[in-house]
């Protein structure tokens, strides 16, 4: 403990001295969301208002301020007028106070005045409507204006776009597109440079550091973090630019552990970290043949249509893993392409039926780096089937497994290529056959 406190300190005498940006939580009012006139749901408006809030709080980063009040985009000029008279002209508040046609209790307006910034969702955009497949359909803009209290002004805004599908009930629809703010919500808050984390490296362990914050920020395992050195040019300008990449694998009440992944200097006590927006995904597409040996032992005496040939089939697939919150062990889901062949005599042909073929699998993957190489062995297991009438249907042929190892390496903080490997076999229901072997092949990685 005494260590870690003269570390402490050591960190902070280094803030002190060259001035490094060091984040602390700020205070933020925020209003329920208004829907310029549009009729929507009064449950799904309350499901509106309950998702933006629970983002503002479980950030982690906001000491926030909810105020039962709708306020429009239109409004927000007016808003920091009458903020900036009150100001100027130093009256006593009194108990009801109007802007616009609002009015506003004397203990809600003194919230206003002393919060550090404003956030003011109004809902732009609304459209409800019937798929063709028969499903209800909901669509709605959602945009967040954010005005700082202090110097009065407006200094970002942004509009998120989410679409909801239920085949029960339209008011279904319009909560499933309401719930869907909360995830680009999220992302674009981390996104707006004044809400980023900003902290330091308070202790070097190894291939591991210690960083300063941890649940008290919101801090989560998986999310990453760029190490960053800022130069003094002769010009008198700053220039602040990125040396490294860690990752987060653990996380405490007040300090996080994490993984550096790579760095241009060996991090020492002292350096700057600051936070990497990502939603939490990484998306790989990967192809690759499947081989099976058996074929090898077959002879001419093996009848042509029980032949099999070296490679039955090539994929094609995409799969997404989750990152945000999770570090070693992570869950996945994807699709595949498998493209079947078949022999007859020395001839290969592929094997395409009426039907448009495609694998579902679901699994988890373990990740182990080594700087910016990263092993990552996983097993997946689902059905296949083919998409039939026109996409309409789905006729289930095949349920399989697969289990591989995948080996990347990461180009720059977002992009991994890697090379695959491993064995994949599919039994065939019915009058189907089974197919399988063992891969080899190529992948990417884009993580966001």
């Amino acid at each position: 403990m005494k260590r870690f406190a003269l570390v402490a300190a050591a960190f902070f005498l280094c803030i002190q001295l060259f001035g490094q940006e060091v984040s602390e939580k700020q205070e933020l009012a925020v209003f329920n969301v208004s829907h310029s006139g549009y009729e929507i749901p009064s449950r799904a408006l309350k499901m509106v208002d309950n998702e933006i809030r629970d983002v503002f709080i479980n950030i982690g980063r906001f000491d926030v301020i909810g105020l039962n009040y709708q306020f429009s985009n239109e409004e927000v000029d007016a808003y920091i007028e009458r903020i900036r008279e009150h100001r100027e002209i130093s009256v006593e508040i009194p108990e009801e106070v109007r802007l616009g046609e609002k009015a506003f209790t004397e203990a809600d307006f003194n919230k206003l005045l002393n919060a550090f910034i404003v956030a003011v969702p109004s809902i732009v955009y609304f459209r409800t409507g019937v798929t063709r497949d028969g499903r209800f359909a909901a669509e709605m803009e959602t945009h967040f204006t954010f005005i700082n209290v202090e110097e009065l002004k407006t200094f970002h805004s942004f509009t998120i776009r989410t679409i909801g599908l239920d085949s029960r009930s339209m008011d279904d629809a319009v909560r499933e597109a309401a719930g869907d703010i909360s995830l680009q919500l999220g992302y674009e808050l981390k996104k707006i440079p004044m809400f980023q984390i900003k902290t330091g490296i308070i202790d070097v362990m190894g291939r591991d550091v210690l960083v300063e914050f941890g649940r008290d920020m919101g801090v989560r395992k998986g999310e990453e973090y760029s190490i960053v050195e800022t130069r003094l040019l002769e010009s008198g300008h700053t220039v602040t630019e990125e040396t490294g990449l860690i990752v987060i694998k653990d996380v405490k009440d007040t300090v996080s552990v994490g993984r550096v992944i790579y760095s241009k200097d060996k991090p020492v006590v002292g350096d700057m970290v600051r936070e990497l927006p990502r939603i939490g995904f990484d998306t790989s597409a990967y192809i690759y043949p499947v081989f099976d040996f058996t074929a090898l032992a077959q002879d001419e005496s093996t009848p042509a249509n029980l032949r099999i040939p070296l490679v039955p089939a090539m994929m094609m697939g995409i799969r997404q893993s989750i990152s945000i919150g999770m570090y070693r062990a992570r869950p996945l889901i994807g699709v595949e392409i498998p493209v079947r062949f078949e022999t007859d005599g020395d001839t290969v042909t592929s094997r395409l039926s009426e039907g448009f073929p495609m694998n579902f699998f679901i699994g988890g993957e373990l990740n182990w780096y080594f700087w910016r190489f990263q092993a990552v062995p996983r097993f997946t297991t689902g059905p296949g089937g083919q998409a039939i009438n026109g996409g309409n249907g789905f006729q289930l042929t095949h349920w399989g497994f697969k289990t591989g190892l995948t080996l990347n390496y990461l180009l720059g903080n977002r992009v991994r290529i890697g090379l695959e490997g491993g064995y994949t076999y599919w039994f065939g229901f019915d009058i189907t056959d089974d197919y399988g072997g063992i891969f080899l092949g190529l992948g990417a990685q884009v993580r966001y």
